[in-house]
């Protein structure tokens, strides 16, 4: 079976939330209480796992790179990517493409290696191309119409070709942390310099909104789906600040629609579905908003920092880690935690969902995978 580079399919997780649209949702429901099949020792991550028809891969801040059958639960093979990997990798036209970060856990001597992006085979872990960098990635990798689009903590924003040529790079006025997203069309991507940016695929500005606070490493959700409040279903975004608010933006103009104060910062990445946006926060709530006019529907309280940005279903639940070591999942018309897992660290790595499986990493160094078992009946 093959999956176009392009396709908008949810069915596997080839990205960090997805798709390159950051939407966050898996077009499978995931129908019973997931139950624990595995955990594999890999290492420490906070990159979210990506998932193509049959292996996972997932890369730690030891420096790396995993590919594991997603049934069997094999390591296929594993590499030494030199650095930290803490952005997700992409999966795209049979490469893997993945960012490093040398300066994540230690200040690197004169001639340590330089940050990267690197495209590996996915079959045999065949490194392509590398495109070296004297600042860290911890942008996810948005790979489109054959460019790999990234941000860097020297301020600009690249896009790399398939074949590992630098086609441009824009310069915004701070680092940026934040993981692009695309429509097909346009790219958007925020900066520490408090701008949400939409470029064409040449580079070139099409326009910038300035949102009063940091973008750190909340990624931009688009959606264009009508929503249950008979929203007109306005081509817009959706993107979280370091000022605690969450915005609804206009995709082609940059006007704000509305905004939202959640009164902590926002570094998880917002998802939608059906009208609900939800986001996590650092003071540790889940948050469930209308997406019409930003209004809150309802908030659950975890024991610590919500990072990780949530995962959806197409049946309305919802997936996500805390920094509290705990998985939980929850109905999203009602709040209701419907079941959670505790690993044995913080987990600022977001679930992936493919092929029916959740997969999900921790800081614990092990890469935890469930299937579906048991239907749901009772919380625990």
């Amino acid at each position: 079976m093959s999956l176009s580079p392009d396709s908008k399919s949810q069915d596997f997780w080839t990205c960090f939330k997805g798709s390159y649209q950051r939407s966050g949702t898996s077009s499978s429901a995931f129908l019973r209480k997931p139950i624990f099949k595995n955990m594999i020792k890999v290492g420490p991550v906070l990159s979210s796992p990506v998932s193509d028809e049959q292996s996972v891969f997932v890369g730690t801040t030891t420096g790396r790179i995993y590919r594991i059958d997603r049934r069997s639960s094999v390591v296929k093979w594993h590499i030494n990517a030199s650095n930290p990997v803490v952005s997700s990798p992409s999966i795209y036209k049979n490469q893997l493409i993945a960012g490093t970060f040398s300066k994540w856990v230690y200040e690197p001597v004169a001639d340590s290696t330089p940050s990267s992006v690197s495209a590996f085979s996915v079959h045999d872990a065949t490194e392509n191309w590398k495109y070296e960098l004297q600042n860290g990635v911890f942008s996810s990798i948005c790979s489109v119409k054959d460019i790999h689009v990234f941000g860097c903590l020297d301020g600009r924003i690249y896009a790399i070709g398939n074949e590992g040529t630098l086609k441009w790079q824009f310069a915004t006025g701070g680092e940026v942390w934040c993981s692009p997203s695309s429509d097909g069309h346009k790219i958007f991507v925020g900066s520490d310099d408090c701008n949400l940016y939409s470029l064409d695929f040449d580079g070139k500005l099409i326009w910038k909104t300035n949102l009063q606070g940091k973008i750190r490493s909340s990624s931009p959700c688009l959606t264009t789906d009508t929503d249950s409040y008979n929203d007109p279903g306005f081509p817009s975004l959706y993107i979280g600040t370091q000022s605690g608010n969450l915005y609804r933006i206009n995709k082609d103009s940059g006007a704000i629609l509305w905004s939202s104060d959640l009164r902590a910062p926002l570094l998880s990445s917002p998802s939608s579905i059906q009208g609900y946006v939800l986001v996590g926060s650092s003071n540790g709530y889940l948050h469930c908003i209308g997406s019409a006019d930003g209004s809150l529907f309802w908030k659950f309280k975890t024991a610590d920092k919500i990072w990780a940005s949530p995962s959806l279903t197409k049946d309305l639940r919802v997936f996500v880690g805390s920094l509290d070591s705990h998985i939980y999942y929850l109905d999203i018309l009602t709040g209701k935690l419907l079941w959670k897992f505790p690993t044995m660290d913080k987990i600022d790595s977001s679930p992936c969902l493919a092929g029916g499986m959740l997969l999900v990493g921790s800081r614990d160094g092990y890469l935890y995978f469930f299937d579906q078992g048991k239907m749901i009946s009772n919380v625990c």
